[in-house]
């Protein structure tokens, strides 16, 4: 590849300043020749109304719904089935060794291994 001198660099940035005053010329001859309308602007304020609203924090509160747990074992038989907060420690125990397998609704799959 050719080196550019400083020669070709000069005359290639006065270049770009030419394009950059012709097009700037252009688009101020042709903003002058377009009619100047006022604008509406009374509707920002319902619109800001609407935001405000949508905005404010909602009074509905959501509970979570109790997480069900069923575990089986290796051949596919149920183990355990309950919810993870009235499972007993045997149960907990259990539950803690199984592997997760999916969830649907409120209720965790597990398999042993």
């Amino acid at each position: 590849m050719k080196n550019l001198g400083q020669k070709n660099i000069s005359a290639l940035i006065a270049l770009f300043l030419a394009i950059t005053i012709v097009t700037s010329v252009d688009a101020k001859s042709n903003d002058s020749n377009t009619p100047i309308f006022e604008e509406d602007l009374s509707y920002l304020e319902n619109v800001q109304e609407y935001v405000d609203a949508y905005m404010e924090p909602s009074p509905m509160v959501f509970e979570e719904a109790p997480q069900t747990v069923k575990v089986f074992d290796a051949e596919g038989n149920l183990v355990l089935q309950g919810m993870v907060s009235e499972l007993s420690e045997e149960g907990l125990k259990i539950y803690r060794q199984a592997d997760y397998l999916s969830s649907l609704y409120n209720t965790k799959y597990y398999r042993l291994k």
